[in-house]
This record gives structure tokens, C-alpha cells and sequence, in this order.
């Protein structure tokens, strides 16, 4: 793609429900759509729309950076999302595959929000824990797995919460086949080969992924690679993905509560993939 014109327009939208994520409240999301024109007159249009807690950058950098008429990704892997997507060729986007995807369940009546979503037909689900007390969420995924039935599967994440010894108590206490994968119980990728010894549930890697910038090594557990491109960039999570596919393990692709402008870029992303696993990417609705 040869382009024209870059443009911008900044927005920003209240979630219909406030997310908790990393022990702060988010009730709206804000973000730049990025536009390019093309020399053919074709507009393309990314998503960059860094998640609080999460990104490294912020929107105010992100308006800043391309005020001053540049596209230096290093430090704005959000804005590399918006451009990569945005400038994909349209002929791959039209050729893609079905893909499956979980459910995601947070805040209060986790129970309600399982059987919503059971009738629209989803298998796998996913629920935060980690930002209530321990025994809450103990009981919250005891309580999901009493009402699921053998074909459904709940994945958990506690975005790196947990002290080792909570995060095996947690294990101990709510093991059960039907749990897929839980990500980063603890912040020390290094310990949760003890962890899987002690309490048998699969591992996920997520937020290390972006803090390294690659996968872990290998370690007894460890299932899968949760991606999120607004973390990353489009193509380093693409490259990381069939990397995790050569090891062995699921590549699981993320969204951070984008648009469904973003979102269409994570769905696209997730279908090129010959390994299909269900990917994160239902947040629309929130």
C-alpha cells in the first residue's frame, strides 16, 4: 500500500459496564482511529487504544506523536496495531476462517452472565479473579463448574495477583478437569512449574509476554500464549503466535476492550492461525 493521507480523529465511549483490572475501575475507553488514504482513494482504518494499567503509552502520547507527523513505533505498540491492520491488504482480509471464541464473565452474578451466554451458544468462558478476596473467588469458580456441563470448559486469570502460596491454596482448592488454563497467577513466570506441580491446572502467559517481548522456555503446564496486539503490535503478535504453534502450545488472541474496529483486526489475526483454539475477542458488549 502506497499512502496518501494519514488522518485522525480521537474518541472515546463509556463502557455499558465498568471493568475492574488490576485493582482499578475502567468505565470508558479511549483510543485514535487512525485513517490512510490510499493513492487509489481506498481508506483504511486502525485502531490504537492503549488499555490503562496495561499499556505503556497513552492516548495524549499517541495524538502528541502523530502531531509531530511521525510514525515511530518503538514505545507505541498500539499505535503499530492501528497502522499494521490499517494497512493490510484487502485481498487477505476477504479470505479468512470461522473462528471460536470464549465468553467473558466479570463483576457480580457470574452465574447469570454463564447461562446468558450458554444459550448464545458459547462452550468456554473465561472469568477474572484475583481482585476479590481469596475465598470469594474460590467459591465464585466452584459455584460455575457445579453448573457447567462436561463439554464446557472456564478459563481463569488473575493478571499476576497472587503470592505463590495464595495462588497454590487457590489450585488446591478449585482443581477440576474442566478448567482450561489460569494466566499469571503470580508475577514470576518461575514459579508456576511449581505451581502446576502442586495443584495440576494448566498455565497461560500473557502479561509476560509483553514485558519480555517472547515466550517463556518451555516448563511443565504451560498450555497456552494469550496475545493481545494493542499491547504489541499486529504483526509481533502474529510472529509470537505461530512461534507458540512450533512449541506446542495455543495462541490465544486477546482484545483489551477495543472498538470493533480493533476487534475486527484481532478476529482476523485469529483466523489466520491452522491451530484454532477459542480466542478473547466477544468484548463488544461491554
Amino acid at each position: 500500500m502506497t499512502m496518501k493521507r494519514l488522518a485522525w480523529n480521537r474518541f472515546s465511549f463509556s463502557l455499558s459496564h465498568p471493568v475492574q483490572l488490576r485493582g482499578q475501575w475502567l468505565d470508558c475507553r479511549e483510543g485514535i482511529y487512525l485513517e490512510l488514504t490510499d493513492t487509489y482513494g481506498h481508506v483504511r482504518i486502525g485502531e490504537a487504544a492503549p488499555l490503562p494499567g496495561f499499556s505503556q503509552e497513552t492516548v495524549d502520547d499517541i495524538e502528541a506523536e502523530l502531531t509531530r507527523g511521525s510514525l515511530n513505533f518503538k514505545g507505541f505498540p498500539s499505535l503499530q496495531f492501528a497502522y499494521e491492520w490499517a494497512t493490510l491488504d484487502f485481498e487477505k482480509k476477504s479470505v479468512r476462517q470461522p473462528i471460536q471464541t470464549n465468553a467473558l464473565l466479570m463483576g457480580p452474578k457470574t452465574v447469570e452472565q454463564f447461562y446468558r451466554k450458554k444459550a448464545q451458544g458459547f462452550t468456554c468462558f473465561k472469568l477474572k479473579v484475583g481482585f476479590q478476596m481469596l475465598q470469594h473467588d474460590i467459591d465464585q469458580v466452584k459455584e460455575l463448574v457445579a453448573h457447567m456441563a462436561p463439554q464446557h470448559t472456564l478459563r481463569l486469570d488473575a493478571n499476576q495477583a497472587w503470592t505463590l502460596s495464595e495462588a497454590i491454596d487457590f489450585g488446591k482448592r478449585v482443581a477440576h478437569p474442566q478448567i482450561d488454563y489460569i494466566e499469571e497467577p503470580t508475577s514470576c513466570w518461575e514459579d508456576w512449574e511449581h505451581f502446576y506441580n502442586e495443584t495440576g491446572i494448566p498455565l497461560a502467559v500473557d502479561e509476560t509476554v509483553v514485558r519480555i517481548q517472547a515466550i517463556p522456555a518451555l516448563f511443565p503446564g504451560l498450555k497456552a500464549v494469550v496475545l493481545k496486539p494493542t499491547l504489541l503490535g499486529f504483526l509481533c503478535a502474529q510472529t509470537l503466535a505461530f512461534e507458540a504453534i512450533q512449541m506446542g502450545l495455543h495462541p490465544v488472541i486477546s482484545s483489551c476492550f477495543e472498538t470493533e474496529v480493533g476487534l475486527e483486526g484481532l478476529r482476523y489475526l485469529a483466523s489466520t492461525f491452522p491451530v484454532q483454539v477459542p480466542h478473547g475477542v466477544t468484548t463488544c458488549h461491554w
